[in-house]
């Protein structure tokens, strides 16, 4: 394998994400709605494999 530098490598997979900090963080007012129509859309996403394919799908 041939050898790479920090910051070539660096560019080959974007920039280097941001640590987490609560300063940061910032809730939507509709994130809990937002949430739970992801978590909804999942469920059928998931009955709907089963449905299809008589097999769940393997996480």
């Amino acid at each position: 394998m041939a050898h790479t530098d920090q910051a070539s490598s660096q560019a080959s997979f974007g920039p280097v994400p941001l640590r987490y900090r609560p300063d940061f963080e910032r809730l939507e007012p509709e994130e809990a709605e937002t949430s739970a129509a992801i978590v909804e859309a999942m469920h059928t996403i998931l009955d709907t494999t089963f449905k299809d394919s008589g097999r769940a799908v393997a996480i």
